[in-house]
């Protein structure tokens, strides 16, 4: 949420302000860098009459007061402010300083220079005043101030502004003003290019899976990069230097555009709408607020001054839902919490460490706004996280319904990449499993025992299939068909192991349904040419399989009953077995298949059946 809604938690917060004169701040010769403001002596008009004449006229000093604060922050206020500074260069040499306001958003800066009588303009600055008028072309308000050799000069400037008055005042020599820029170019190159690449990143996933939460997440991070570029004052310098009537405007726009698409994102992200409906409905309401502040304070309608202290406590409001939302995902285990919290987290964190740098409490200043960038990258870094990490949790739940080695041979690293009319065509083998007089059994059971014990058998055999690097490709109710697409041994060997444990769960069964009789299944398997692709279409479509072999597996399935055999395995795959250790087979003979031209050699698979039922078929 841009901080122009937070950096108001107004007068609570402003610099106290301590009675008495200032001693000079003495002008060190070999310093490229002195603070001002705990030196600043500060002085509120109310009326807006009082002019520097008037001040200079008057028999006593009208209000002036030191402030304790190294950066005073006066909150939000109507008066304007005058402020005084005495500079001292005690060498022998004339010294050339800059004076720099630290805070770009202030309106009018004017500075004054007093040298006994006379007083001289030093020119006038700021967020209001166009950019080519500026003493210094820079996008702080800075000012050149000559002071003469063993010379005391007296510095008054007048502060105008509709924000915060924030006065990280600073004294520069050109080359510590030159390498402080120099070194603020990279962190800034950094920080933008980081939210660019976020952008661009996430505006192609958008494009591509055609997810909103995509397009949210840039239009969040896109206005924070307009938002900061503004409250840097980059905006002016560079996009509109001849229009200051767009600055506030614009800085608004952008706070609220940002805020408004990180609360439509966190209510997709995070499913508020479903698990937190009250909490969706304030986030909406709020939403709504930023639109509607926006629309009047681009119409005038509502001035910039009042929208400034709004933004305060609908960005308290603001964070609160965010982390609350945040709060109440990881409560109920959903795994976007894990990146949607940090990332709000580090922005707080990044709005207290600026508040206290911009309020004194720590300096220099401008360490304090690159804290904050940093914690605003860091923060779109682990939104993006979070984005990438919903994708990978994605196919992981859609591993589920597609197995991941479908995808594979497909070509395709995700189930987002699936397109209807994807298909392969290679050798593999087919693997026809079906539980025998299912219908019978399912009768004596309510749906929920129905479901209960297909379950519960499934959970056995799919295991071994796996285990003997296959996959399912579908369920079809109590019957499955698995692929194996390295090894025919690999679909024999799995259809064994199916029996084993559908022995090992008969054995169990007693303890789990007491008059349930045993269950015995029937293996067809079979090699061939297969191609796996996709029907459908556009709104709906499936993987499937389609081939002859399919088709003859299925068969050779159901004629496992008429040969009173476990498992029935076809020449190819039995011709495809090179270790056959542990696999005992006899033919049945050439059988012509429904759907066949040519007859089809078949043999059983001793193994399949029970000890004692294999050791009579040896004999």
């Amino acid at each position: 949420m841009p901080v122009i809604l937070l950096m108001g938690l107004p007068f609570m917060l402003a610099g106290s302000v301590i009675e008495g004169g200032a001693e000079s701040v003495t002008v060190q010769p070999l310093s490229h860098e002195q603070a001002l403001g705990g030196h600043l002596e500060l002085a509120e008009d109310p009326s807006h009459q009082w002019t520097l004449e008037k001040i200079l006229a008057a028999p006593s000093t009208p209000g002036f007061a030191v402030n304790g604060n190294s950066a005073p922050y006066l909150g939000f206020s109507e008066s304007t402010w005058w402020l005084r500074v005495v500079l001292h260069n005690p060498s022998a040499r004339p010294l050339k300083r800059f004076v720099e306001f630290g805070f770009p958003l202030l309106d009018e800066v004017t500075l004054y220079a007093q040298r006994r009588n006379n007083i001289q303009p030093l020119g006038t600055s700021g967020f209001k005043v166009p950019f080519e008028a500026r003493p210094v072309a820079h996008r702080n308000s800075i000012f050149p101030v000559e002071i003469s050799a063993n010379e005391t000069l007296v510095l008054y400037g007048r502060i105008r502004t509709q924000t915060q008055v924030s006065l990280p005042v600073t004294l520069w020599s050109e080359a510590g003003l030159r390498d402080r820029d120099q070194r603020a170019l990279p962190l800034f190159g950094l920080f933008f290019g980081v939210l660019l690449v976020m952008c661009v990143y996430n505006l192609i996933l958008f494009l591509s899976m055609r997810e909103v939460s995509y397009l949210y997440y840039v239009g969040y991070v896109f206005f924070m990069a307009w938002w900061i570029a503004s409250l840097l004052g980059l905006t002016f310098q560079h996009v509109w230097p001849a229009s200051p009537g767009l600055n506030h405007v614009t800085l608004i726009a952008f706070s609220f555009s940002s805020a408004t698409f990180a609360l439509v994102f966190a209510r997709r992200f995070l499913r508020t709408a479903q698990h937190a409906p009250r909490l969706d409905k304030v986030m909406v309401g709020l939403a709504a607020v930023f639109v509607v502040d926006m629309i009047l304070t681009s119409l005038g309608w509502i001035d910039l001054r009042t929208s400034n202290r709004l933004a305060s406590p609908l960005a308290l409001l603001w964070i609160i839902l965010l982390l609350s939302a945040g709060g109440i995902a990881a409560r109920r285990g959903d795994a976007a919490a894990r990146f949607f919290l940090p990332s709000f987290g580090v922005y707080a964190i990044g709005v207290v460490v600026w508040t206290a740098y911009r309020q004194g409490a720590f300096t220099p200043y401008h360490h304090g706004i690159y804290f904050f960038q940093f914690t605003l990258a860091l923060g779109a870094i682990f939104l993006a996280l979070g984005l990438a990490d919903k994708i990978n949790l994605l196919n992981r739940q859609m591993a589920r319904f597609v197995p991941h080695e479908f995808l594979d041979f497909l070509g395709h690293g995700s189930i987002l990449d699936v397109r209807l009319g994807d298909q392969v065509q290679r050798e593999m083998t087919v693997l026809f499993s079906d539980i025998r007089s299912f219908t019978t059994l399912s009768e004596g059971m309510s749906p929920k025992e129905n479901f209960d014990f297909i379950n519960r058998y499934l959970q056995q055999v799919g295991p071994e299939i796996r285990l003997h690097r296959g996959f399912i490709d579908k369920y079809i109710g109590d019957a499955v068909m698995a692929l194996f697409p390295e090894t025919a041994e690999d679909g024999v060997r799995a259809a064994i192991a199916m029996h084993r444990s559908v022995r090992a769960m008969n054995a169990d069964q007693a303890s789990v349904l007491e008059e349930q009789p045993a269950i015995q299944i029937g293996v067809g398997v079979h090699t061939g040419m297969l191609m796996l692709g996709t029907i459908g279409e556009d709104n709906r479509m499936e993987e499937t399989v389609i081939s002859d072999a399919v088709n003859l597996a299925a068969r050779m399935e159901g004629l496992t009953k008429t040969f009173g055999a476990a498992i029935v395995i076809s020449d190819q795959t039995l011709a495809g077995i090179t270790h056959r250790e542990g696999i005992d087979t006899r033919f049945l003979g050439r059988v012509q298949v429904k759907g066949k031209n040519q007859a089809v050699g078949m043999h059983e698979v001793l193994q399949g059946d029970s000890p004692e039922s294999m050791a009579k078929k040896v004999e």
